[in-house]
């Protein structure tokens, strides 16, 4: 009994917590220059964008990617480079070495997708290549000196918002001379300062939904030391709130895990970048259940 009590008490102020935290995961949007000296690239953001490292595992290049939510759309910056070690890593059982993915491989997967129209434009004395559907504009800056490396620009969007996206693309700059350094980025996803759910557009008695809920960006899948080999994977399911103002409210788990794993899960959720629910064309706050799973290396 005085184990389901305390039990009672833990969610309950866990609860309180990420309830409170929902006002502290906004911030105005103001579009500012932000820098990542160790690659000599700057742009603009209009708030401190998260950072998402994907490392070099299986033959995938390394990348890192930045995104920022303002005003119904997502903007992002992803940098792409070789791995600079000759690191090997077990991947299902055979031990492959850390080859960087090309560029063309990249480009391939965007053209195997029918949505895109893919054109050449120039930007700022570059040569870029443009991929363009109803919901996502994608700009690549490929690097012809190294294959492995680029820089993909990307805005995604409500199918029928209008975005200008000028100032932001046309922001990149290959020299990190100015602005604010991004380092870690912000450790939740910002949403927009101001912005709550609207309350008539969430009846269903008042119309269908417009839009659902698009999530962009989120890591469900760890590999780590913490999970003994041969013990296989462990997971935890999250019941996240994705506010109508683009950032995380409320994250409950369905269970604990050892080694503090549903937090390093908790943490990763609420960077999740996504597309606020829309009904009637109003933002509206949403609950989804989202599986993280952990693997041993």
């Amino acid at each position: 009994m005085t184990r389901i009590f305390l039990s009672s008490i833990a969610v309950s102020l866990f609860l309180t917590l990420s309830l409170r935290s929902q006002t502290e995961n906004s911030a105005p949007i103001v579009w500012e220059r932000y820098k990542v000296s160790n690659r000599k690239i700057s742009f603009l953001m209009p708030k401190l964008p998260t950072v998402h490292e994907v490392p070099s595992i299986c033959g995938e290049v390394k990348t890192v990617t930045y995104l920022a939510y303002a005003d119904g759309a997502i903007y992002e910056v992803t940098i792409a480079g070789p791995k600079r070690s000759t690191t090997q890593v077990n991947c299902g059982g055979t031990v492959v070495s850390h080859m960087p993915r090309k560029l063309d491989a990249r480009l391939a997967e965007l053209r195997n997708e029918d949505k895109y129209e893919e054109s050449s434009v120039r930007i700022n004395g570059s040569d870029v290549l443009r991929f363009k559907a109803k919901r996502v504009s994608r700009w690549i800056y490929p690097d012809v000196a190294t294959p492995a490396r680029w820089v993909e620009v990307t805005v995604s969007h409500y199918a029928y918002d209008k975005v200008d996206f000028n100032q932001f693309v046309g922001s990149l700059r290959f020299a990190a001379a100015e602005g604010k350094e991004i380092g870690a980025g912000s450790p939740v996803t910002l949403g927009d300062a101001g912005t709550k759910s609207s309350v008539a557009a969430a009846s269903l008695e008042l119309g269908r939904t417009t839009s659902p809920l698009t999530l962009y960006w989120r890591q469900q899948d760890f590999f780590t030391g913490k999970v003994p080999k041969g013990s296989g994977e462990l997971s935890v399911v999250l019941r996240v709130v994705f506010l109508a103002n683009g950032s995380i409210g409320a994250v409950v788990p369905d269970k604990q895990l050892p080694e503090g794993l549903t937090d390093v899960a908790i943490a990763a959720a609420r960077k999740i970048s996504f597309l606020p629910k829309r009904r009637n064309f109003l933002p509206i706050d949403d609950e989804q259940s989202i599986r993280f799973t952990f693997r041993p290396l």
